[in-house]
């Protein structure tokens, strides 16, 4: 007799993304090592102060060829493989006084997309604004994207704390099999 064996991961999944967030949400990616996105995750209470509690990047003084970042950078990544177009947006809503930018580009490694000439999305409003940018516009297949969570304000604005929300990310197939 043969027998259907039926493993159930979805709660080992949910465990794991949840541990995940927790810890995400006092820690920040540097240049050195950036944090990779997860697809429709939120990431809470973020801080990109140079000083402590904080744990932002204060390395990176330009992003994109020409707009200087003051105070600390925190640096996360993903990868477009080219399935499955990205969609929703990319939204970092920042705690008063705190006044970030956000900046996505592409490289190699974060080195590189920090020095591109051009980025490949920018939002930058004035104020305690929420910046946003659209994830279906970064979609060009083998390609890392880095996303710069920074400030070009001065004074006690330049760096401070924020959520951050991802919509759909393309998921990258690990393995795939049939017995």
């Amino acid at each position: 007799m043969k027998m259907k064996k039926t493993v159930f991961l979805a709660p080992l999944a949910l465990l794991m993304i949840g541990s995940w967030s927790e810890s995400m949400a006092t820690a920040g990616g540097t240049c050195a090592a950036p944090v990779t996105l997860t697809s429709g995750s939120t990431l809470n209470t973020l801080n990109n102060c140079t000083v402590a509690p904080g744990d932002g990047d204060s390395s990176i003084g330009t992003v994109c060829g020409s707009n200087d970042v003051t105070g600390g950078v925190h640096v996360f990544t993903w990868h477009y493989g080219g399935a499955n177009t990205p969609s929703g947006n990319l939204t970092v809503t920042p705690t008063a006084p705190y006044n970030p930018a956000i900046y996505v580009a592409d490289g190699a490694d974060c080195a590189t997309a920090a020095g591109a000439v051009a980025c490949d999305g920018i939002s930058d409003a004035s104020g305690q604004t929420v910046e946003t940018i659209a994830l279906n516009t970064l979609n060009t297949t083998n390609t890392t994207y880095f996303l710069f969570v920074a400030s070009t304000a001065l004074g006690t604005a330049k760096c401070g704390q924020y959520n951050l929300g991802v919509g759909t990310l393309p998921v990258k197939l690990q393995s795939f099999s049939i017995n």
